[in-house]
Parts: C-alpha cells; sequence; structure tokens
C-alpha cells in the first residue's frame, strides 16, 4: 500500500474484473518496519480496505490465504508457522466482508503434511545461497500449487 503498488491495481481495475488479494509471508514480523503488519491490526485494516476500494470501482475482490512455509520438526512432524494469524485475518476479513476465499494455506499445508520433510524439498527450491527454501516453490511447486489455486478460483467463483 504505501509503496504505490495497490493504487497502480486499482488504476486498471474496471467494473465486472475480478481482483484476488494475497498477502502474507512479507508481512510477518522480522521483515521490517516498512513491510510487517500486525495480524490483529494493521494487516486487517489493509485488507479491508482493499475489498471496499475494490467494491467501490464495481470489480469482485477474492482474498486468498499464503501458501503454507513447509517446515518440520526433527521428528518428521509439520511445524506450524508464523502465517497462521494471518490466515485467521483473512477469513475473519471475508467473513465480516461477505467475500469468498481461496484457502491455499490449507490445502497447501495438506500438501506438505502428506510429502513429508523429503517430499516437501520438492515443492520447495534451493535458494541462491545453496539452501533449501521451504517457503518459495521449484518448478514441481508451482505446478502443483498452480493448479490448486485454479481449483480454489473455480471453487470460489
Amino acid at each position: 500500500l504505501d509503496a504505490g503498488y495497490w493504487s497502480a491495481v486499482t488504476a486498471k481495475l474496471r467494473p465486472g474484473d475480478v481482483v484476488l488479494i494475497q498477502f502474507g509471508h512479507n508481512d510477518v514480523p522480522g521483515k521490517g518496519p516498512e513491510r510487517e503488519t500486525d495480524a490483529s491490526s494493521t494487516y486487517r485494516t489493509n485488507l479491508a480496505q482493499y475489498v471496499d476500494e475494490a467494491r467501490a470501482i464495481g470489480a469482485t475482490p477474492i482474498l486468498l490465504t499464503s501458501i503454507v512455509r513447509r517446515g518440520f520438526t526433527s521428528d518428521g512432524k509439520f511445524r506450524p508457522d508464523s502465517l497462521a494469524p494471518y490466515v485467521e485475518a483473512v477469513h475473519a476479513v471475508a467473513k465480516e466482508k461477505r467475500v469468498a476465499v481461496m484457502d491455499l494455506y490449507t490445502r497447501t499445508r495438506e500438501q506438505a503434511e502428506k510429502a513429508g520433510p523429503e517430499g516437501a524439498k520438492e515443492i520447495g527450491r534451493v535458494g541462491p545461497d545453496g539452501k533449501q527454501d521451504n517457503t518459495h516453490l521449484g518448478p514441481t511447486g508451482q505446478a502443483s500449487i498452480g493448479r490448486m489455486a485454479a481449483e480454489e478460483f473455480e471453487r470460489v467463483r
């Protein structure tokens, strides 16, 4: 919002357009005050503003939850991540504003739990530093989560 990206989007929106609204990974604490938001206050306020402004133009907003970070404990159990409060906020705003939600967090969490620690590595990618990246996606993850997103879009439309 502060960087002007949202105003660039709204400048191009037209009545009848669908706008997918998703944030989260860069909103969590630790990203610096110019990027992070609080899940229970500023994050919710921002989402509500995006919904209201899209609707004022005549566009249809759809909220998306973030995809899960694929972390596991040393004994192979899924480790909840810092995005859970943001996912809850998306659902709360969606209920309050009567907006459809594409719940990619739940779907990707189920995917990661089923894949386990080794299988989840195939969803992710190796970063430029040579370390496993459990947030971003490699080609396998891009394809499978892209399919999930398309299925979720069809479900909510």
